[in-house]
């Protein structure tokens, strides 16, 4: 089999979130075809499937085979913000952010840099650097309006998520909503609801508290979960 059949089967197994199956397949390709045009291609996509199984030092050893095997690979800018996402997805966000920093000075031209300063954005936003993150996220909004990443902050500034707050739930039932946020009144915090669609879908999500600071944050957490109820601190 080809390089190109190959990594057509590849791409094919990963979109299908067949996420073993490519990675098995990336494999075969770098180790048969090691020198064919696909196989810095294939190394990416072991590398994107990896961080989907949530295996991140793997993902890692994927991304960094590339920069080191292949200099010249038109990857490069794509492989350092998979390396900085590995990072981020392990709650490293130092060590994703000093990757992404590099991004746009060795990367000026690149059409990658509107996903670099959204995760730019995300990592000060997950930091409680709230500014920082806001300029990074209206940068987007400026420089690639029409872009992905625009529409995903339009939602943010929109929801105006610029501060701590713990979400106990997401729900597409209006009733759902209305009994645990009675449940919750009575027992005596104030909620807030944040709407959001995801795949033509509206989602309500059920909050309580903005804090500053996400020790704040933490201690309402704690609170509400010896209430017995699910906690997910954001952002």
């Amino acid at each position: 089999m080809g390089g190109r059949e190959l990594f057509g089967k590849i791409e094919e197994r990963f979109l299908r979130e067949r996420y073993q199956q490519a990675i098995t397949l990336c494999r075969e390709l770098i180790n048969s075809l090691p020198r064919s045009r696909y196989a810095d291609d294939g190394l990416y996509i072991m590398g994107l499937a990896y961080l989907k199984e949530e295996e991140f030092e793997l993902a890692r050893r994927s991304f960094e085979r590339i920069l080191s095997q292949y200099p010249n690979s038109d990857l490069r800018d794509d492989v350092e913000i998979g390396l900085a996402d590995s990072y981020y997805l392990e709650e490293d966000i130092d060590g994703a952010m000093a990757l992404l920093r590099k991004i746009p000075i060795r990367y000026p031209r690149s059409a990658s840099l509107c996903r670099a300063y959204f995760k730019l954005g995300e990592c000060y936003q997950r930091k409680g650097i709230w500014g920082q993150a806001r300029y990074y996220f209206q940068k987007v909004q400026a420089d690639y309006p029409l872009s992905f990443e625009a529409s995903r902050v339009a939602e943010i500034l929109e929801d105006e998520q610029f501060c701590f707050t713990v979400q106990v739930g997401s729900f597409v039932d209006k009733d759902n909503v209305k009994e645990i946020c009675d449940r919750l009144q009575k027992r005596g915090y104030t909620t807030y609801i944040s709407e959001v669609r995801r795949r033509g879908r509206l989602f309500y999500r059920v909050r309580v508290g903005r804090f500053d600071t996400k020790v704040e944050a933490e201690y309402m957490a704690k609170d509400l979960r010896r209430e017995g109820f699910p906690t997910k601190i954001y952002p």
